[in-house]
């Protein structure tokens, strides 16, 4: 069962990935992040055999990244895989993108699990026979082997039910989280490729907005706030951060509010994926209250220690600004305290600062 975390992140990517589709198209979208996820795939092969170790027969071992990564996901709905003489069926259901358009099945459970064949016995392929995003009533694939037909594998026996494995709820809860991040991450990474950051960034920040103030009312009763001064908006922020595992410290004084994040499972990925975050959030506390403004000024993904944003008054933010550029008559620097805030991507960053260097503008 999804809490509100695991389903933003989960929802999260399915919206980057409609966004690339509808920018680049199902083939581009796909082709571009195969490969990724297909390295995805092996590691969390490779890593589920070294904590849970090999499993009896060959195929109980093959199947072990499903046990330690499907297992977690769904929980009582991974339901007992059946091993056959010489194949194994695993099905689950209500899966957390069981809405989404079915090529997202593609990505991320196609080429997933195509990596964890690679990793552990190429010989073997994953089959994957039904998708709830099609209809289905649960996601089944076939473990076999690459020179066995699905028809002749129907009329063996079952031999063995293997149930879930029972992780640490600390371990389950990490996976539960870090597959759907990653995912995330995986494809802003692969649109960045094929897009170019300005164009992949301002699409997904316009859509991450709408959706900050689709959701806002809801996400904010959810989490029991019901004001709509900036401690609300603070608190608000501050709960939903703390349901995808970004922890820190928060302080207001009636006129700002401030937050340092310290920890944060998103820290791996780019500065473009940290900037559709800020625009999500924005979102929500534009629609509560349309007066205040959030903005991150430092970020993990862009080198800095830790991250940290403030709400404040739109016509405060103004006049900050205003007075920061005007403090100086360096155009690097302006460029610079542009790109802290996140108005300007690296590649916005970098085309600026070689105009002015062409100019004789800055050495």
């Amino acid at each position: 069962m999804t809490e509100l975390g695991d389903q933003f992140l989960w929802n999260w990517a399915v919206m980057i990935f409609d966004v690339f589709i509808q920018e680049a198209g199902p083939e581009k979208t796909l082709s571009s992040i195969r490969p990724h996820i297909k390295h995805s795939g092996m590691a969390q092969a490779q890593n589920a055999l070294k904590i849970l170790g090999k499993r009896g027969t060959e195929l109980e071992t093959l199947i072990t990244p499903c046990l330690f990564i499907h297992g977690s996901i769904f929980g009582d709905d991974f339901l007992p895989v059946i091993i056959k003489e010489t194949c194994a069926v695993v099905e689950m259901r209500n899966c957390s993108m069981s809405y989404s358009r079915p090529e997202i099945c593609i990505a991320y459970s196609h080429y997933v699990s195509e990596g964890w064949c690679e990793a552990l016995n190429p010989d073997y392929e994953i089959v994957w026979t039904q998708h709830q995003t099609e209809g289905a009533p649960s996601c089944k694939f076939i473990l076999k082997r690459k020179d066995a037909s699905l028809k002749a594998l129907e009329p063996e026996e079952e031999k063995v039910r293997i149930p879930r494995i029972e992780l640490s709820e600390e371990m389950r809860e990490y996976i539960r989280y870090a597959v759907p991040a990653e995912g995330g991450i995986i494809s802003t990474n692969a649109f960045l490729e094929v897009s170019g950051s300005e164009r992949a960034l301002k699409l997904l920040r316009e859509r991450a907005n709408e959706w900050g103030s689709e959701v806002g009312p809801t996400i904010a009763k959810k989490l029991g706030i019901e004001g709509r001064e900036i401690a609300d908006l603070a608190k608000l922020v501050d709960l939903f951060e703390q349901t995808i595992k970004q922890n820190g410290e928060v302080a207001s004084n009636g006129i700002s509010a401030k937050k340092e994040i310290i920890e944060c499972p998103l820290s791996s990925g780019p500065p473009e994926h940290c900037l559709q975050l800020e625009s999500f959030l924005s979102g929500i506390c534009e629609v509560i209250n349309p007066e205040y403004e959030f903005a991150y000024d430092r970020m993990m993904t862009k080198g800095d220690k830790t991250c940290h944003w403030t709400i404040r008054k739109k016509e405060e933010a103004v006049r900050e600004k205003a007075k920061e550029e005007a403090s100086t008559d360096d155009p690097a620097k302006i460029l610079a305290v542009r790109y802290a805030r996140g108005e300007l991507s690296e590649e916005e960053f970098d085309k600026k600062m070689a105009n002015l260097r062409k100019h004789g503008l800055v050495k």
